[in-house]
């Protein structure tokens, strides 16, 4: 029979303290994560490096005017990634985009690659509608 207390080595915790003690664990690991990532992220610079640029696309109007705009804070707030951890997402799944971007008959996007991942991991940051985060990028939704 499973007990409704947990026991440790000393003595028993209840079960709603010990989810307030898990709570406090995760809390404080992801606190944790959240310096490292933070000291990771001080060690680089928020310029391009020469071997970056030339794995992805020199044109990215969309991106390249937040991070001009707002720098290195503007793109982790929007997408939850660093530029240099942006470009390096890009730059592994480029072959695959580059490859089926603007391939077939129809009307040619008018975006560049990198600016549609770059909305699209906005839009999954935060959430809401197209209609909503469309305007933030000047970019109409789908007409009903």
């Amino acid at each position: 029979m499973i007990k409704a207390d947990c026991i440790t080595a000393n003595y028993t915790i209840p079960n709603s303290a010990m989810n307030a003690v898990r709570a406090e664990d995760a809390l404080r690991i992801l606190s944790e994560q959240a310096a490292e990532r933070e000291h990771q992220l001080s060690t680089y610079s928020s310029t391009k490096t020469d071997d970056l640029v030339d794995n992805v696309e020199a044109e990215c109007p969309i991106f390249d005017s937040f991070h001009q705009s707002g720098g290195h804070g503007a793109i982790l707030k929007m997408s939850n990634f660093a530029p240099f951890e942006f470009r390096k997402l890009y730059s592994i799944k480029q072959p695959e985009i580059v490859t089926s971007w603007n391939v077939g008959r129809g009307r040619r996007s008018q975006f560049q690659p990198m600016d549609v991942l770059f909305m699209a991991l906005v839009v999954l940051n935060y959430g809401g509608s197209w209609d909503q985060l469309g305007t933030i990028f000047r970019v109409k939704g789908c007409s009903s």
